[in-house]
């Protein structure tokens, strides 16, 4: 029974046996010899503890959820890591994203200097830091941690590199990201698609029969020269 219950039956006058009965359900004791203002009061005594049990659960509550804030608000994440980290990710076919931290020595290195990143086309080749197809740059402060490059081409390779420009202009290259790839902004006109079939990567085209994977050739290079010389020697014969 709550308090409200038990204020609201001791208001409709009970009789002292339902009163006792009441009480002994609610485990409280019972004496055999007890008057009904006794009996009375014992219930009231209940109800009273009941309000001080729910205030202090109440507070309890207020407290734990007070607390949960607090940890909550001081496990946000840190503004850096304070580690070189450069990544570069496809947003769509004309636009890719790149994100970055640095050390503390990245920071000394890059302070009072102007911060360059460059983007690189480096589809379908292998990037040694000069033959990229095409390559753009922008000045960046490193507070911004992340930003969006318009890019040229879809479905091409591009790769990002930070560094600054020194006394001479000459471009000092500090990281380098990993190669992304934008995706297509239009169907492929291939007609040839890749199944699993049976477990093995086979090519097939639209409307014909799997085609067979390549096979190789019996033999070796010291059988195929023994045969050559066969051939030969029977051939100088006949002459």
């Amino acid at each position: 029974m709550t308090r409200k219950q038990i204020l609201l039956f001791l208001e409709s006058n009970p009789t002292i046996q339902l009163l006792k009965s009441t009480a002994k359900s609610l485990n409280l004791r019972v004496k055999k010899r007890m008057k009904k203002n006794e009996v009375i009061k014992l219930l009231l005594e209940y109800a009273n503890n009941l309000q001080k049990a729910q205030i202090s659960s109440s507070q309890s509550e207020i407290t734990s959820t007070t607390a949960e804030v607090a940890t909550t608000r001081n496990q946000r994440l840190p503004e850096s890591y304070y580690k070189d980290k450069l990544m570069l990710m496809p947003v769509n076919p004309s636009w890719v994203h790149a994100y970055w931290d640095f050390s503390e020595a990245t920071l000394q290195t890059l302070e009072k200097r102007k911060v360059v990143i460059r983007i690189h086309d480096v589809t379908y080749i292998i990037f040694d830091g000069q033959n990229s197809h095409r390559a753009f740059e922008i000045y960046i402060d490193p507070k911004w941690k992340k930003y969006y490059f318009n890019v040229p081409s879809a479905n091409a390779d591009y790769l990002a590199e930070i560094g600054y420009k020194d006394e001479n202009g000459s471009f000092v290259v500090l990281m380098k990201s990993n190669v992304c790839r934008t995706p297509a902004n239009s169907p492929s006109l291939s007609s040839r698609q890749r199944w699993l079939i049976r477990g093995k990567r086979q090519v097939v085209t639209i409307g014909d029969f799997p085609m067979k994977p390549v096979e190789k050739l019996v033999g070796s290079s010291e059988n195929i020269s023994s045969l050559m010389y066969c051939w030969h020697f029977g051939e100088r014969e006949r002459r």
